[in-house]
C-alpha cells in the first residue's frame, strides 16, 4: 500500500490482513489466503480468526468434530440450544423456565423467545436479561397475558412479534439497549403487538422499517413514540428506514406528535384514527409518502384539517400538510 507523507515523499507499507469474523474462518484464520468461509448449518465459531467451525451452532447440540464436519443436530421443534459444544436443548416456556419469585433469567447466548413460549403464564412477573444478551427475535404470542410490568431489550433485537406482548396489563416500560447508537438493530413490530399493555412511550431505533396493524392499538396511555433520527447539521438528518405504518397501528393512542421520517411511504387505514391529541404540535407528511388508508386521520380533533397545501412549518396553526408524491 503506497502514501504519501507530511513532505509528500511516498512510501510503502504492508497491507494488514483481516480476521476472519465469528461464522467465517479459513485455514490461516484470515484472509491472507484467500476469503474466509461462512461454517456449514449448525456449526459456527465463537470467537474471530478461527481455522475451523468446530462449535455447534445455536439451536444445535452435540460436540463439534475438529474439522467442523459432524457431531451437532438440531434441536427439537419448540426448543433451543445457545452455540457452544455438549449444550442441550431446553423448551422455555411457564413450566420450565419461572422460578418461584416469578423470575424468567434469559440465559447470556439465547437468540429467540419461540412462539407461544409464555403465553397467558399469570406467574411471570420478572424478565431478566444479562448485559451481554445476543437476543434477537421475539416470537409471536411469546409474553402475551403474562403479568410483566417492564422489558428491557438488548441492542441486538431486530423483531418483535405478533401479539407477542399483547394482553400484558401490567406492563409500562419497554426499552431498548443503546437505540439511539449503531449496534441497534430492531426492524420490525408485528401486529397487536403492545395492544392491551399500558406503556407510556417507546424510542425506536432508527433500523425500524415496520410497525404492524394495530401495534398500539388503543393505547391511551400512550403519549410518546419516536424513530431516532441523527442530527447532522441544519436540515441534515439521518431519518432511518421505517417505510410502513400498519391499520390502526396507534389508532386511539394518546400521543401527540409522530416525527415521521422521510423514508415513510405507507400510512394504513385509520392509522391514527382518534388520536386526539395528535397534532398538538404540528404533523409534517414526509416528501415521500405515497398512500394514506381510508379514516387514517379521522377524529384526530387536534388537526385543522389539511386545508393548507404546505408543508407543515412551526406557526401553521396545526395544519396537516400534503406533499406532493401522495397517490392514493
Amino acid at each position: 500500500v503506497s502514501f504519501s507523507n507530511y513532505y509528500g515523499l511516498s512510501r510503502n507499507t504492508i497491507a494488514s490482513c483481516s480476521k476472519c469474523a465469528a461464522g467465517k474462518y479459513s485455514a490461516t484464520g484470515d484472509d491472507t489466503g484467500g476469503p474466509c468461509i461462512s461454517c456449514a448449518a449448525g456449526y459456527t465459531t465463537l470467537s474471530p480468526k478461527a481455522s475451523s467451525c468446530n462449535i455447534c451452532a445455536t439451536d444445535y447440540f452435540g460436540i463439534a468434530s475438529s474439522d467442523g464436519t459432524s457431531g451437532c443436530s438440531i434441536c427439537p421443534v419448540g426448543s433451543n440450544a445457545v452455540a457452544g459444544n455438549g449444550n442441550t436443548c431446553v423448551v422455555y416456556n411457564c413450566a420450565n423456565s419461572v422460578d418461584s419469585s416469578g423470575q424468567f433469567l434469559v440465559p447470556a447466548g439465547l437468540t429467540k423467545i419461540n412462539e407461544n413460549a409464555f403465553k397467558d403464564c399469570s406467574s411471570l412477573r420478572i424478565i431478566t436479561l444479562p448485559s451481554d444478551s445476543v437476543l434477537s427475535s421475539i416470537g409471536a404470542h411469546a409474553f402475551s397475558g403474562t403479568a410483566i410490568q417492564s422489558f428491557n431489550a438488548p441492542s441486538t433485537l431486530t423483531s418483535i412479534g405478533e401479539r407477542a406482548f399483547y394482553g400484558c396489563k401490567s406492563l409500562s416500560q419497554f426499552s431498548i439497549n443503546s437505540y439511539s447508537s449503531s449496534s441497534a438493530k430492531l426492524d420490525s413490530i408485528g401486529a397487536y403487538a403492545f395492544s392491551g399493555t399500558v406503556i407510556q412511550y417507546f424510542n425506536a431505533p432508527s433500523t425500524l422499517s415496520s410497525i404492524g396493524d394495530g401495534a398500539f392499538y388503543k393505547l391511551s396511555t400512550l403519549t410518546s413514540f419516536s424513530v431516532y433520527s441523527q442530527w447532522y447539521g441544519y436540515g441534515n438528518y439521518d431519518t432511518g428506514k421505517l417505510t410502513f405504518i400498519g391499520a390502526y397501528a396507534f389508532s386511539g393512542s394518546a400521543i401527540q406528535s409522530f416525527n415521521m421520517p422521510s423514508s415513510l411511504t405507507h400510512i394504513g387505514t385509520g392509522a391514527f384514527k382518534d388520536c386526539t391529541g395528535l397534532g398538538l404540535y404540528g404533523l409534517r407528511l414526509p416528501g415521500g409518502i405515497k398512500v394514506i388508508g381510508d379514516a387514517a386521520f379521522y377524529g384526530c380533533s387536534s388537526l385543522e384539517g389539511g386545508r393548507d397545501p404546505r408543508w407543515y412549518y412551526p406557526g401553521n396553526n396545526n395544519n396537516l400538510s400534503i406533499p406532493p408524491s401522495l397517490l392514493s
